[in-house]
């Protein structure tokens, strides 16, 4: 039960965090990556990096929320893949909220589900 509480309150954070970027400056039309533009897994190989600091913590879903809602920078290193650890070849708030859970569970040890590695990224989004 208290399990449940805890992803209520992640999703309650996502939301919120959506929420007031919104109201602060209103949501991007910027596109969200092309993958036809594939990337090369000898340098882009943290899928969910979004800001290209070598691992994935709190900043990339802020990061990506900033990108989504606010018209911010790309996800670093490929559009698409640094910003897509739900592997379903696009950048949107679902993106965000696996963050979170992953970033969450991480920092209380229990581990939240991995982004699945480049090579299993590429194969979902029509890669080698």
């Amino acid at each position: 039960m208290l399990r449940r509480f805890e992803k209520f309150g992640a999703i309650l954070l996502a939301l919120s965090l959506v929420c007031l970027i919104s109201i602060l400056g209103g949501a991007s039309d910027a596109a969200h990556g092309d993958v036809d533009d594939l990337p090369d897994c000898d340098v882009c190989s943290l899928v969910g990096d979004a800001d290209g600091s070598g691992g994935i913590d709190i900043d990339d879903p802020v990061y990506l929320i900033h990108f989504i809602f606010r018209n911010g920078p790309a996800p670093v290193c490929h559009e698409v893949m640094s910003g897509d650890p739900t592997a379903d070849c696009q950048v949107d708030i679902d993106d965000v909220v696996f963050l979170i859970y992953h970033w969450e569970g991480v920092t209380d040890g229990r581990f939240g589900p991995a982004p699945p590695s480049c090579e299993e990224w590429l194969a979902a989004c029509g890669g080698e």
